[in-house]
């Protein structure tokens, strides 16, 4: 019986020491799904051309730099607006636009160096604007403002995440939880239609990451920040709901962005 008895602070010692470690566990993520790819974009492989996307210099082309904007993210050094229109020759077909000003926005990337394992990123978040989203795309390249730091030239979204919105902000509780659930669906829905089309999944995809604009009392929305992507399996045969589920899967509890 003694030797019961000092064995028992041992054992609630043990089963103590065993609670911790269990409530300090990292929170264990889902299963990457089998239509997506494992890795991020950044952490595949490069063609030539794709290496190349930082090589114009865009104050040659006219590039006039504007003020700090109030827009800053984890992997950037800040955004910019753009002081005067912009032109742009395609050099496919030799067919030039030019964008007003207001229309654009500038997009510092961290200067991790020239080597080419810190620019992979880079050219990954170019490499998915061009494929996901071109209409979002106008220029990348250096300028001497910036010394090193690749740069992306692209179209202003309007709005705001619906959390900093008039109408989330005015709102009841109950209506406000509906229009955060609302975003959530419309993100998502964007979420899986790229995914599905184009192959890239939007592997940032929160609230913070999706701008919405009310008008008659209609919302509407842009996804943005296309930072992390995915590859899309291009022999799988997921369906786009799967894919849209797998996105609000993700962001059930999500308040990134506030």
């Amino acid at each position: 019986m003694l030797a019961f008895n000092l064995q028992l602070p041992i054992v609630w010692a043990f089963l103590g020491l065993l609670a911790v470690v269990v409530h300090a566990a990292p929170h264990v993520t889902r299963d990457v799904p089998y239509w997506r790819a494992k890795e991020p974009l950044y952490m595949g492989e490069f063609t030539d051309s794709e290496k190349e996307v930082f090589n114009t210099d865009l104050e040659k082309e006219g590039l006039s730099i504007g003020v700090r904007l109030p827009l800053k993210g984890k992997q950037n050094d800040g955004c910019f607006s753009i002081a005067s229109e912009f032109k742009v020759t395609n050099p496919k077909t030799s067919k030039s636009q030019t964008f007003s000003a207001d229309k654009l926005f500038l997009k510092v990337l961290k200067p991790n160096g020239v080597e080419e394992r810190k620019l992979k990123p880079a050219w990954a978040e170019v490499k998915a604007l061009q494929d996901a989203v071109p209409d979002m795309f106008v220029a990348s390249g250096k300028h001497k403002f910036f010394g090193e730091a690749p740069l992306i030239i692209m179209i202003k979204k309007e709005g705001d995440p619906v959390f900093k919105t008039k109408e989330y902000k005015d709102a009841d509780a109950k209506d406000a939880r509906g229009l955060e659930k609302q975003a959530k669906e419309m993100m998502c829905e964007e979420v899986a239609e790229i995914a599905f089309t184009k192959r890239l999944y939007h592997g940032d995809n929160h609230l913070g990451n999706y701008l919405v604009e009310f008008k008659d009392g209609k919302m509407s929305g842009s996804l943005v920040d296309w930072t992390l992507t995915y590859a899309v399996s291009k022999s799988s045969n997921v369906k786009k709901e799967d894919i849209k589920a797998y996105c609000l899967e993700e962001n059930k509890s999500s308040s990134e962005g506030r």
